[in-house]
This record gives C-alpha cells, structure tokens and sequence, in this order.
C-alpha cells in the first residue's frame, strides 16, 4: 500500500531561530518526538513531511509558536 505522503515549507524569515527552536534544538526535538516525524530547519525555512494530517497538525504547532 502506497503511503499518502506530503511536504510543506514554514518560512521563519525574522523569527529569532533560538527562541523558536531553543537551545541546541530542543524545542524541535520535542516537536520531533511528538509527532514522530522529522522536521528540518535549513536556513530561515523549516520543512515538515509526513501525511496530510500530520503535516496540517504540525503546521498549527508551528505557526501558533511562531506567533508567541
């Protein structure tokens, strides 16, 4: 069976990377843990990928900290 499998891009452009993240990325890694998915952070973008679902859920996590 094929797995419905989906990518999205966060921009954290002027985001403070370590007050989003935290230090040494834990917050990430709590994320990570969470949702048991990988997230990258390659520059001022985080990508997250997973299912349709997942990638909704996550997106909301992220935007709603993004905004704090």
């Amino acid at each position: 069976m094929k797995r419905d499998f989906k990518r999205r891009i966060v921009s954290i452009a002027g985001i403070d990377p370590i007050r989003l993240l935290g230090v040494e990325d834990r917050n990430l890694r709590l994320i990570e843990e969470h949702f048991d998915e990988t997230v990258v952070v390659r520059g001022d973008e985080i990508i997250v990928a997973g299912s349709p679902r997942t990638i909704e859920q996550l997106t909301r996590v992220l935007e709603k900290l993004i905004e704090v």
